[in-house]
């Protein structure tokens, strides 16, 4: 699909609904063309042959014969059969010999020659007598686009006509009754599809059986049926993918298996010879023993646009029953033909069965019938009535589509990790030095272990920083028997040390709160929410017990979960967080001198899907307080990291089943390694489990050699698993020759040698960048820029090859950096984004299947500092693609992708070690 210079206006649903050419002026700006009586013969069709080794009879080629139908005196009163009342004129042909019982009768007239009431009919002579009259389906919209990539067909067509209807008898005669005084002139092609060594074809029956969900149904290729590409106009197409269009061909449904090359091969030539088009119209036909047949040249895989619906064309493709389901029944086997290429097809191009679509001007089901978009009465209303059931089977064979994504680990494990290197940016340089680094898992913690059992027991069990004043973390609970709180000395290690039970009476309290030190006298205190909502401050002894408590706060029975989050204020007094239920805001109440509450503020919104909230505090190491972990009401967990001023800037998504889970707490260091750790009950064993705490996030961690030598290369990049062995490989090129290498992935994360190249003269891109499978394939892909601003997509093989390329635009010089993101919007495809010079805007050009890109829209704006783009996959771990950002001083960003529209506007700090800039990808 070409593209036009990013910086432009492209070609978009909006623009092409500016821009749209009524049917009235079309006809008003169209030449008159008188055609005479014309005879026309196609080129001797040569294939190989028959399946199994048997032969054919000497081929004979297509011939079509061009009559015009001609207006006859009186011919009203002598036409017969049934005829509108308006009806004033008509027009008659001879009869046409019909050879060997089979030919596609099809009739055309110059733009706007026929009113609305006009009619085309065609019978059939067979077995000594004539047929009724059909009326034959006047297709003005079954045509080329005439706007968009597919427009150029569309503009050069000058004819109207209908479709290509398929006769089985041995004479057949056209007919127009006009509301015209004079009926207009119309051409009639009776097409004789001629044999071919295609004929008979495949057998009657679908090969192969039951198929599996989604797979690729078994295709006879356009071989198969015969067709002469000689034939064929003009340039393939290629747009988007995201409607199947159904419809049906007209004629007879009585046609044998063995006549079925034929009757494609007739509609070839009058689609072609006889309507002007590039190609036959369809890209599938299906017939009633349930075959798929290639229509349209270009690949069966792609996103071909073809000639079967009016000015939607770029945004679908068309399966075509053959026959007449006006009012007969679709045979089963077609019906499931039908849906096994659509499933395929979707599956292919991202695209769930169900649900809907804008496109160019209208919404569309994904599953459509050609009269869905224009006026007409294909694909004939027993085959639309069907529509529902077929939508329903093909989403069922579909299945879950997987999303496209991006395969960045080195390391074998499921975060993405970075090649990075301290050469020189400008121009790059890669000494030898090449670096892998590694990121930490968006999960906080490691797998749990069990410290305890019997604590189904108990209530309101926190962890506190020490509270027993001997230096070690401890845990505290509410024992609703006995009325009291228990405190549990921690041992450093793990594991506990002595238990004390204290007071009496607290059984009046809904919840407990490790307060750390709250009125600063270096001891740790304890708060507890009464069943009246009040708030109450009880100040410890720094021995394993408090004094009388004190009420620094009223209302909290609304708040549905509270913890103490360290000085986020910056004012040297701890914090407290909850999430107000009313609202589901976030609240932050002050601390005070005293160990009170100042006046509560808003510190964020939209917490509705979380039903926990304990402090880490510190859960990084960066030294900075404030940081959170939260459950979510549907199990999953979240880690909130705040900055130096107290802000949440950063946030990951880990964990599943956490529902299961309840009293999850953190706040101190619980196994003395030196990081903050959560701890939790499962109340399905009455078990305590310890969840220790890495203390890591991002890229932390010092780089590692990447082992292997690269020296003399100008880049080097991820790619993702190219030989299927599991691991991770990347790419080279050489800075001075030009040749592209493989680096295989090695266990343990290094790369073997580069050995021979694998694609030579790439010195004339410029930018080089891993694609994830953008072409939908499962082997992982490159796109690269010219110096001349032209971005194409390489489809890697399992071998390193490269299987075919395509060009995806012009004009992307005018961006500093382009990557994909594998699929970042709404649908299934794999994305493109591209940070723009000019103005720092963030570009996402959404893909639409296999190598075809649509329109950008702007995902961030104003990001001038930024210097490159990066697609990493799921970095934060909510499953949707994210993109990361290295600005001009080599910090680098997180753009979180919301799985919908793009990214979020709100960028994250990622932390990464010193030296670790200049990324390579």
């Amino acid at each position: 699909m070409p593209v036009t210079p990013p910086a432009a206006t492209r070609w978009s649903s909006m623009a092409l609904l500016r821009r749209t050419v009524t049917r009235a002026l079309a006809r008003t700006l169209a030449p008159s063309l008188g055609l005479g009586t014309a005879l026309v013969a196609a080129s001797v069709v040569t294939v190989g042959p028959l399946p199994g080794g048997a032969s054919a009879a000497q081929p004979h080629p297509v011939r079509a014969s061009r009559v015009e139908v001609t207006p006859t005196p009186s011919v009203v009163g002598r036409l017969g059969g049934q005829r509108p009342a308006t009806i004033r004129s008509g027009a008659l042909t001879p009869a046409q010999p019909v050879h060997r019982n089979l030919a596609v009768v099809g009739a055309t007239w110059a733009r706007g020659a026929l009113g609305t009431g006009d009619v085309v009919q065609v019978r059939v002579h067979r077995n000594g007598a004539w047929d009724a009259w059909q009326d034959m389906e006047r297709e003005d919209d079954h045509a080329p686009d005439v706007d968009g990539p597919g427009g150029a067909e569309g503009r050069k067509v000058s004819r109207e006509g209908t479709g290509a209807y398929v006769v089985d008898g041995d004479q057949t005669q056209v007919r127009v009754l006009s509301t015209a005084a004079v009926a207009p002139v119309v051409q009639v092609s009776v097409v004789d599809p001629g044999t071919s060594d295609a004929d008979p074809g495949p057998g009657a029956t679908a090969p192969g059986g039951a198929q599996a969900a989604a797979a690729r149904p078994t295709i006879h290729t356009r071989k198969e049926w015969g067709a002469d590409e000689s034939m064929r106009q003009g340039d393939v197409g290629y747009g988007q993918a995201h409607i199947a269009f159904v419809h049906h061909t007209d004629g007879t449904n009585g046609y044998t298996s063995a006549q079925v090359p034929a009757i494609i091969r007739g509609i070839y030539d009058f689609h072609v010879n006889g309507r002007d088009w590039n190609d036959i119209g369809y890209n599938f036909l299906v017939d009633r023993f349930g075959r798929i047949w290639e229509g349209r040249y270009g690949g069966v895989d792609k996103a071909v646009i073809g000639a079967h619906t009016l000015n939607y064309n770029s945004w679908s493709f068309g399966v075509a029953a053959l026959g007449d389901f006006t009012s007969a029944t679709p045979p089963a086997a077609m019906l499931t033909a039908i849906e096994r290429t659509i499933a395929w097809k979707f599956t292919l191009h991202g695209n769930p069965a169900t649900g809907t679509v804008f496109a160019r001007d209208k919404t569309f089901n994904r599953i459509s019938g050609h009269r869905d978009g224009v006026s007409t009465s294909c694909p004939g209303q027993a085959l639309y009535n069907r529509l529902p059931t077929i939508r329903s089977a093909v989403a069922s064979m579909i299945g879950t589509l997987k999303r496209s994504g991006i395969s960045r680990s080195l390391d074998s494990g499921s975060t993405p990790d970075l090649f990075t290197y301290p050469g020189t940016l400008n121009p790059p340089t890669v000494s030898g030095q090449v670096q892998r680094l590694a990121s930490a898992s968006p999960q906080p913690v490691v797998a749990g272990r069990a410290i305890g059992k019997g604590w189904n027991a108990l209530d309101d069990i926190v962890l506190t920083p020490d509270f027993t004043g001997d230096g070690r973390a401890d845990v505290i609970a509410r024992d609703p028997a006995a009325n009291n709180v228990r405190v549990y000395a921690g041992n450093g290690r793990g594991g506990f040390g002595t238990m004390v039970a204290h007071g009496g009476g607290w059984n009046v309290m809904t919840g407990l709160v490790a307060a750390g030190d709250r009125t600063g006298d270096g001891r740790a205190d304890l708060l507890a929410v009464h069943k009246n909502g009040s708030l109450l401050l009880y100040a410890g002894d720094g021995r394993g017990w408090v004094s009388a408590g004190v009420v620094i706060g009223t209302g909290f029975g609304g708040v549905r979960t509270l913890t103490s989050a360290g000085d986020l204020t910056g004012d040297g007094h701890p914090d407290l967080l909850g999430i107000r239920s009313s609202d589901n805001t976030l609240v932050l109440w002050p601390g005070t001198a005293s160990g009170g509450l100042g006046t509560a503020r808003r510190w964020g919104s939209g917490w509705s899907a979380l039903d926990s909230l304990t402090a880490g505090p510190d859960l990084d190491g960066d030294g900075h307080q404030g940081d959170l972990v939260a459950r979510q009401r549907d199990g999953a967990m979240r880690t909130y990291y705040a900055d130096a001023a107290g802000k949440l800037s950063r946030y990951n998504f880990w964990g599943a089943g956490w529902s299961a889970l309840d009293h999850v707490t953190s706040g101190a260091d619980w196994d003395g390694d030196g990081h903050a750790d959560v701890i939790a009950r499962v109340p399905a064993d009455s078990t305590l489990r310890l969840y220790s705490g890495t203390g890591r996030r991002d890229f932390d961690t010092a780089p590692v050699a990447a082992g292997v030598q690269v020296g003399g290369m100008d880049l080097v990049r991820v790619v993702g698993d190219l030989d299927g062995d599991g691991r991770t490989d990347a790419i080279a090129r050489g800075a001075g020759n030009g040749n592209l290498y493989a680096l295989r992935g090695l266990s343990g994360g290094g790369f073997a040698a580069p050995g021979d190249p694998i694609g030579k003269g790439w010195q004339i891109f410029d930018l080089i960048e891993a694609a994830g499978d953008l072409s939908n394939d499962g082997v992982p892909d490159l796109i690269a820029r010219t110096t001349g601003g032209e971005l194409r997509m390489y489809t890697m093989t399992r071998s390193a090859t490269f299987a075919w390329q395509i060009q995806l635009g012009l004009g992307w010089q005018v961006m500093s950096s382009v990557t994909a993101a594998g699929a970042v919007n709404g649908d299934f495809n794999g994305d493109v984004v591209a940070l723009r010079r000019s103005d720092g805007a963030v570009l996402l050009y959404r893909g639409s299947g296999p190598g075809t890109l649509n329109d950008a829209v702007v995902a961030i704006s104003g990001q001038t500092d930024l210097r490159r783009v990066m697609g990493v996959g799921d970095f934060n771990g909510d499953r949707k693609n994210d993109l990361l950002a290295e600005d001009n001083g080599g910090k680098l960003w997180l753009y979180a992708g919301d799985g919908s529209k793009g990214f979020s506007s709100f960028r994250q700090p990622v932390t990464a070690p010193a030296g670790a800039t200049n990324v390579l990808g």
